[in-house]
C-alpha cells in the first residue's frame, strides 16, 4: 500500500517538474562550485562571509538584509574591525586590504610580507611587515582610532601584548652583529630597549602568564638558550640546553611548548640530535617497533625530553625518564601524566596500551593511576582545573580525584550506553564522550547515544538532562561555547540535534527545557546566533547545493542569504526514499535510494550500489556534478544520467566479515527489485578502499550484479596482514585486521582458514561478474599490488575485467587528468553492462 502511494506521488511530482533531458545534460557539465564554506558573520549580524570554492578560494561578502555582495577572490585572514565598520584581509598576491563596509570602497591596499598581519588585543591597531631598505623588514602600524601610522625599521619579528597596546619586537643591527629586544607603547614615539643578544638567530616565543615577561629562544651551536625577560624591570633569566644534562649526548631545544597560568612556569622540549641515513634501514625482528614506526617514534616521542622550568626560582626538572618516556602535559596542572610508549610493543592495537602514571611536580612522586590504559584520543579527559581525570575503561567512564586520591565511576541505567555498540573499534569501543564540567566542577557532563547526562560526583547520581524517546541525539554546541570545558546550564545554551533518519538541526536548552529552532532532513551546520535573536546556518543535501539561511527567533521568519550554484538549484535532481532490509544478525538495516531525474514509474531503471560501511549519511552530503572526484564516482551525475543510486548501511559479524557483506547486500537487492521500476538485470556496484574490498568480495560471491568497480581495495588478507601502512602511520597493517575495520579479531597464524575465506583473491574461480579494478601506484595506505594480485588471478582464470593503474597518484586520485580518465572509464563500464 505504501509503495503504491509513493508511486502515485512520484508520477504527479515528476510530470510537474518536466525538465528536458538535453538541458539537464548541458547543466550537468557546467563548472559548478565544489564547496561552499560559511566562514564568518559579523558580530552585529549585518554581514556574512562565504567561500565558494572551485579550484581556488572565492570569498564573497554579503549584506544580510539587502543581499548586496562583493566578491573578494582568493583571500585569507579576514577580520571585521572597528565595530564592524572595516573589513581586513590579505589577497593571494600578498596585499593587505581594508574595506569601508559603509561604502564597500577600498581605503587601503598595501603589499605585506609572509601574507600576514596582526592586530592588538582589541583590534584597534593593525600591524604588518613590509619590505625595507637593503632587504630588511619594516614594521608598519596603523591606529584605526586616530588614523595615525607608525614605522619601525629593521624588525625581524614581533608580538602584541595579550591585553595591552604594548608591542615587543626584535631589531637587527648589522654593524654590531646584534639583535635588540624592544618595547613600544601605542601613541608613543619612543622605543624602550630591553635586551641585547649576539648575532645568533633569536625568536620571540610568547608572553608568560604574568603578562609581564616575554620568552625568547636563541639558537646556538650547543642546543640553544631560553630567556625570560621582564618587560617592566628588564630582569633577564636564562636556561641553556647544555646545562640540562651531564652526559655527552647532542641535544637541541626544539622550541617553546607552552606556559602555565601558574606564575613563572614554562614547559619546553629538548630533542636528541641524531644523524639520519636515508640510504638504508635495519629491520630487527627483536625490536619492539618495526623500523619505519621506530623512526617516527624516536622523532616524536623517544628522543624527545620534556622540561619544566620555574623562571621565578630558575630551577628546572626533567619530566620524562627512561622508564616513562612519553608524557601528557597540561600546563596549568601541578602534574603530568606519563607512560612507557614501548610497554606493550609489539602490538596489533591501533593506539598504545600502557600503565598510566601521575607525576606530581611539587612532591616529586610517581603514582600508577590506570593500569593498561588505551591511549585513544577520546579515552581521556580532564576537568578545567585538573582536579579530575576522566578515563574510559571496561566500557564505562571512570574518574580519578587527583587531590584526594579517590576513584569514582559513572553509572547510568543499563538500558543506556555510554559507548558505540556497533562500531568498527570492537575491541576498544568508542565512547560518546565527556563534553564538559559545571562551573564548580562538582558535575561532569557525558553523552550516551542520544542524550546528555549530568553526573554529580559528590552524590554519585546521574541525571538525564534531555530525557527523550531515544530518537533524537542532543549535543552541546561547541562553537557557541568557544570550546571551553565549562558548561553553565543556568544559561541559555545551544544544542545540536540529529537523528537516524538523517535529520539535523539546532535548539536552545533553557531552564531544563528544549526549544527546537530548526530540525529538517538536511545537513544543518555552522549555526551562529547573534544575541540569541537572529541565527544563521548552512543547509545542504545531496540534491540541494548549500544555502546560508537566516532565522528571526521572535517571528520564526526565514530568509535565504546566499544560494550557491543557483542555476543547479533550478534542476530536477531527484528525490530519495528510505529502504529497510535484514542484516546478517536478523535485525533491520537501512539504505537510501536516490531516484533518477525525470523519473517515470512505468519505466525500468538500472541501479548503482555505492558501498563503504554505512553510506546513508551521503544523502545529506552535497557534491556538485563533476568528473573530477577522488574515487571516480559522482552521485548527481548518475542521477542525471538516469540511474538509481543506492546508499546501503552494512552491519557485520566479528570474524565473519565477507558473509556479512553478502547477506546485507543480497537482502537489500531482494527489497529493491520488488519495485517494478527497478530492473533486477541491471544492477551495478562500486566501492573504494574498504568499499573496494566489499565490492571485490561481492564480485566473487554473488551473481546479482552485472558490473562491479573496486578501487584501491584489499584483495588478499593473508598478504595484507604482513604488509606495512607507510605514509602517515608507518606501521603494520595487522592492526586493521585484528582490531579495526576488517574485524578478523585473531591473527593469521591462529585463524588461517578464516583469512583465506574472507579474501576475494582466493575465490576468483567463482567470479562471474565483470570487475573493473583501479589503484594509484603511490598508494601507501593499501598496497597497489593488492589490485595486481587480483588482476593476475582474473587473467589466469580468464575472468572478464580490467585494471587501471595511475602512476602519479595515491589512495585517492588528486590529479585532474587521472580523475577524468577514471570517471570516464567507470561510466563507460557501467553504461556498457547496464544500459
Amino acid at each position: 500500500m505504501a509503495i503504491k502511494y509513493v508511486n502515485s506521488i512520484l508520477v504527479i511530482l515528476f510530470v510537474c517538474l518536466g525538465y528536458f533531458s538535453k538541458a539537464q545534460e548541458i547543466q550537468k557539465t557546467s563548472n559548478w562550485t565544489k564547496h561552499t564554506l560559511f566562514t564568518d558573520v559579523s558580530s552585529d549580524g549585518k554581514w556574512v562571509v562565504v567561500n565558494d570554492m572551485q579550484d581556488k578560494n572565492n570569498v564573497i561578502l554579503i549584506q544580510t538584509e539587502s543581499g548586496v555582495r562583493k566578491e573578494l577572490g582568493s583571500i585569507i585572514l579576514l577580520k571585521f574591525l572597528k565595530n564592524n565598520d572595516i573589513l581586513s584581509f590579505v589577497d593571494d598576491k600578498s596585499n593587505l586590504h581594508l574595506i569601508d563596509l559603509k561604502t564597500l570602497k577600498t581605503i587601503l591596499q598595501v603589499e605585506v610580507l609572509h601574507k600576514r598581519y596582526f592586530t592588538n588585543h582589541d583590534q584597534t591597531i593593525i600591524s604588518y611587515l613590509r619590505k625595507g631598505e637593503k632587504e630588511k623588514k619594516d614594521l608598519q602600524l596603523l591606529d584605526l582610532k586616530s588614523n595615525k601610522s607608525y614605522t619601525i625599521h629593521d624588525v625581524e619579528n614581533y608580538q602584541w601584548h595579550p591585553v595591552k597596546d604594548d608591542l615587543i619586537f626584535l631589531t637587527s643591527n648589522t654593524d654590531s652583529n646584534t639583535k635588540t629586544l624592544k618595547k613600544w607603547k601605542s601613541g608613543s614615539e619612543n622605543q624602550q630597549s630591553l635586551f641585547i643578544s649576539p648575532k645568533n638567530e633569536v625568536k620571540i616565543l610568547g608572553w608568560q602568564s604574568d603578562q609581564k615577561s616575554i620568552l625568547l629562544l636563541e639558537n646556538t651551536v650547543d642546543g640553544g638558550i631560553l630567556y625570560t625577560i621582564n618587560t617592566q624591570n628588564k630582569e633577564v633569566k636564562s636556561l641553556a640546553c647544555k646545562t640540562l644534562f651531564s652526559d655527552e649526548v647532542v641535544r637541541k631545544i626544539n622550541g617553546f611548548d607552552t606556559t602555565s597560568d601558574r606564575n613563572g612556569i614554562v614547559f619546553f622540549n629538548v630533542d636528541i640530535v641524531k644523524s639520519k641515513n636515508d640510504n638504508y634501514s635495519i629491520w630487527d625482528t627483536q625490536d619492539a617497533l618495526i623500523a619505519p614506526r621506530k623512526a617516527v617514534a624516536e622523532e616524536y616521542v623517544l628522543n624527545k625530553q620534556s622540561i619544566r622550568w620555574d623562571t621565578k626560582t630558575n630551577e628546572f626538572s626533567i619530566i620524562t625518564s627512561n622508564k616513562l618516556n612519553a608524557v601528557i602535559i597540561k600546563p596549568n596542572f601541578n602534574y603530568a601524566l606519563a607512560y612507557d610508549f614501548l610497554e606493550n610493543e609489539p602490538s596489533t592495537e591501533q593506539y598504545t596500551v600502557a600503565d598510566l602514571y601521575l607525576k606530581n611536580y611539587e612532591k616529586g612522586e610517581e603514582k600508577l593511576i590506570v593500569p593498561a590504559h588505551y591511549f585513544s584520543y577520546d579515552y581521556l579527559s580532564f576537568s578545567p582545573s585538573g582536579k579530575y581525570i576522566m578515563y574510559f575503561k571496561d566500557k564505562k567512564w571512570w574518574g580519578y580525584d587527583t587531590e584526594n586520591d579517590k576513584y569514582f565511576d559513572i553509572t547510568i541505567p543499563s538500558n543506556y550506553s555510554l559507548y558505540k555498540t556497533n562500531d568498527m573499534y570492537y575491541k576498544h569501543p568508542t565512547p560518546y564522550g565527556v563534553e564538559g564540567w559545571s562551573m564548580d566542577e562538582n558535575e561532569v557532563f557525558v553523552y550516551d547515544e542520544f542524550d546528555i547526562w549530568m553526573y554529580d560526583i559528590k552524590n554519585g547520581t546521574a541525571k538525564r538532562l534531555t530525557a527523550t524517546n531515544g530518537d533524537i541525539s542532543y549535543r552541546f554546541n561547541k562553537k557557541e561555547r568557544k570550546n571551553t570545558s565549562h558548561i553553565d546550564i543556568n544559561q541559555k545554551l545551544m544544542l545540536d540535534l540529529s537523528n537516524k533518519d538523517e535529520q539535523n538541526g539546532f535548539a536552545f536548552f533553557e531552564k531544563g527545557k528544549i526549544v527546537p529552532i530548526v530540525f529538517e532532513s538536511y545537513t544543518i551546520e555552522n549555526a551562529v546566533c547573534i544575541n540569541k535573536q537572529t541565527c544563521f546556518f548552512k543547509k545542504f543535501r545531496y540534491n540541494l547545493s548549500p544555502v546560508i539561511e537566516r532565522i528571526d527567533l521572535a517571528t520564526k521568519k526565514r530568509k535565504i542569504v546566499y544560494q550557491s550554484n543557483p542555476d543547479l538549484a533550478k534542476l530536477d535532481l531527484g528525490i530519495s526514499e528510505s529502504i529497510e532490509y535484514k542484516n546478517i544478525k536478523g535485525n533491520k538495516s537501512k539504505g537510501i535510494l536516490l531516484y533518477p531525474t525525470n523519473f517515470n514509474p512505468t519505466k525500468q531503471y538500472p541501479v548503482i550500489y555505492y558501498v563503504y560501511e554505512n553510506m546513508t549519511y551521503k544523502v545529506n552530503q552535497f557534491a556538485s556534478p563533476t568528473k573530477y572526484t577522488e574515487d571516480g564516482f559522482n552521485i548527481l551525475n548518475y542521477v542525471l544520467d538516469g540511474y538509481f543510486v543506492f546508499l546501503p548501511n552494512l552491519d557485520y559479524q566479528i570474524g565473519n566479515l565477507g558473509e556479512s557483506i553478502v547477506v546485507n547486500i543480497e537482502n537489500s537487492v531482494e527489497e529493491l527489485v520488488s519495485r517494478s521500476y527497478i530492473d533486477k538485470n541491471r544492477l551495478g556496484l562500486i566501492g573504494h578502499s574498504f568499499g573496494g574490498y566489499e565490492a571485490a568480495f561481492i564480485a566473487t560471491h554473488s551473481n546479482l550484479f552485472k558490473a562491479i568497480v573496486a578501487g584501491s581495495g584489499v584483495m588478499d588478507l593473508v598478504s595484507w596482514s604482513h604488509d606495512v601502512q607507510w605514509e602517515g602511520w608507518f606501521r603494520e597493517q595487522a592492526w586493521r585486521l585484528e582490531s579495526q575495520q576488517f574485524r578478523m579479531k585473531e591473527s593469521y597464524y591462529t585463524d588461517k582458514n578464516n583469512y583465506i575465506r574472507n579474501s576475494p583473491f582466493y575465490q576468483v574461480e567463482n567470479m562471474k561478474t565483470p570487475l573493473l579494478l583501479w589503484a594509484g601506484k603511490s598508494d601507501y595506505n593499501i598496497n597497489w599490488y593488492q589490485s595486481i594480485y587480483m588482476y593476475m588471478a582474473m587473467r589466469e582464470l580468464n575472468k572478464e575485467g580490467k585494471l587501471i593503474l595511475f602512476n602519479n597518484d595515491g589512495h585517492y586520485l588528486t590529479r585532474k587528468e587521472n580523475q577524468e580518465i577514471l570517471y570516464d572509464s567507470i561510466l563507460n563500464w557501467f553504461n556498457t553492462y547496464l544500459k
